[in-house]
């Protein structure tokens, strides 16, 4: 046996180059480590400086494959280290590839589309467009981390006039477009975002003719005779259109409401303080109302058994004397002969 192999196993310092003497070599004088740890020499594959930080704990970088294999000594062979070598570049190749997947797979994966209904650009459709889209935005926030991604997504969508108002505005958002139209393109546009891309979008297609639409709409809103469901539910449409909660709802709640379900309503004391739990208290007092209705309709149109009067029993028994008579003066029959 070679008289080194027992030393091979005890990978404690870092080759040198030209031979010289390394910090923490076993040779004369079998010097200690100098503070502050080892310095790699030219031949060693690693850097120093990945020990270094990965001895603070952190989960940011991944490990050093000189955990595992150990370190290089400058006394091995040069076929030794060659070896050596090879295994440190498979190890720290797979080590890479790993903590790739691994930072990869706790990042979710961005849509493909929105699954959002077109939008053609008509006026009447921008409020439903935009609130469609900004739902499945904060659904898939944790993977649109840039705002260029999300106007990517809505691009898509535009048809029609609203495509072409885009055509308008792509070289402010696209590199290439304003490359070859030879204007100067600004990386920070608030088009590239999709906050400014809104705005732009309803300033072009009725925000403001949609907000005074939703005004009209609000001032003429009143319930009708067993529609509770759709009288709350264009409350809260509206509501949600103008930006107005609260106490503002409820006060177009009550000027709205028949006055059967108000009289009802004044009954259920107290009322909720949140104004969302007060329309669905008003719902379900509106149903009762709906239901009791209902019930009573059909009682009145189904006759009752017990109800007979001296007439119906006058012509029963008319009905059945008529028989009786007609039976007794019908034609004789004959027996057969035998």
């Amino acid at each position: 046996m070679d008289a080194d192999e027992p030393e091979e196993e005890q990978f404690d310092g870092y080759d040198m180059p030209g031979g010289a003497q390394g910090g923490n070599t076993r040779g004369a004088g079998g010097g200690k480590p100098p503070r502050g740890g080892n310095v790699a020499g030219r031949d060693d594959p690693g850097d120093s400086s990945s020990s270094s930080s990965d001895s603070d704990g952190s989960d940011a970088s991944p490990p050093d494959p000189r955990d595992f294999l150990g370190s290089r000594l400058r006394h091995w062979s040069r076929e030794k280290k060659d070896k050596y070598d090879r295994r440190y570049a498979a190890l720290n190749k797979f080590i890479q590839e790993c903590h790739k997947a691994k930072k990869s797979s706790h990042r979710p994966k961005k849509p493909e589309k929105l699954g959002v209904d077109p939008f053609t650009g008509d006026p009447k459709d921008t409020q439903r467009f935009v609130h469609d889209v900004e739902i499945k935005l904060h659904y898939f926030r944790d993977s649109l981390v840039k705002e260029i991604d999300k106007v990517s997504l809505v691009i898509p969508l535009l048809r029609d006039t609203a495509k072409e108002w885009y055509n308008a505005i792509h070289r402010h958002i696209n590199k290439d477009a304003a490359k070859r139209q030879g204007i100067k393109f600004d990386p920070q546009n608030e088009l590239r975002t999709w906050e400014g891309f809104r705005k732009h979008l309803q300033g072009s297609f009725g925000g403001h003719s949609d907000r005074n639409r939703a005004l009209r709409e609000w001032s003429q809103l009143y319930m009708k005779d067993g529609k509770v469901d759709r009288f709350i539910d264009e409350l809260i449409r509206l509501a949600a259109v103008l930006g107005d909660s609260g106490e503002f709802v409820k006060d177009r709640a009550r000027m709205g409401m028949t006055d059967v379900l108000n009289a009802a309503w004044s009954m259920k004391t107290p009322h909720p303080v949140v104004y969302m739990d007060y329309l669905d208290l008003l719902r379900q007092t509106g149903h009762q109302l709906e239901d009791a209705s209902n019930f009573h309709t059909q009682v009145q149109k189904k006759p009752h058994a017990s109800r007979r009067t001296k007439s119906d029993d006058k012509n029963t028994s008319g009905r059945k004397g008529q028989r009786k008579e007609k039976k007794a003066t019908g034609p004789l029959q004959q027996k057969p002969r035998n």
